[in-house]
């Protein structure tokens, strides 16, 4: 059962592979402008949105079919060439606009035979408006 994806990265879980997140957070803000007014406290301004940011954890383990270096690189690479993905829930695409990959960090929790046999990847995701949308 597929339960979302980023690009060719897909959450899932069958019986041959069990890739799945915890700890999804989404940020909302909004950029306000002060004025400042003379013996009275400053007025807020509304000048527009923030750009949406996502973070999530992701485990991944060897024996439930997903190879965790492997992942960890995969995610690497897309975070620093910047590409620009959807980020899909449930079947429900996140915010109006693509996301990319801020940071990854990698934390392996077990090796085996030289190689994470277990980790833990923390995302970190921004909303991307390409220029001239």
């Amino acid at each position: 059962m597929v339960i979302g994806a980023f690009g060719d990265i897909v959450f899932e879980v069958s019986s041959l592979k069990v890739l799945t997140f915890d700890r999804y957070k989404r940020e909302t803000k909004a950029k306000y402008a002060a004025h400042e007014i003379i013996n009275r406290p400053a007025v807020l301004e509304l000048v527009g949105r923030q750009l949406e940011e996502i973070s999530l954890k992701v485990k991944a383990i060897a024996n439930l079919g997903v190879n965790p270096a492997e992942l960890a690189l995969t995610l690497r690479d897309i975070c620093q060439k910047g590409e620009p993905n959807f980020l899909i829930l449930d079947d429900t695409v996140i915010g109006e606009n693509e996301f990319v990959i801020t940071d990854v960090t990698e934390n392996v929790l077990m090796w085996h035979g030289g190689t994470a046999f277990s980790n833990e990847l923390d995302l970190n995701f921004k909303e991307y408006v390409a220029s001239g949308d």
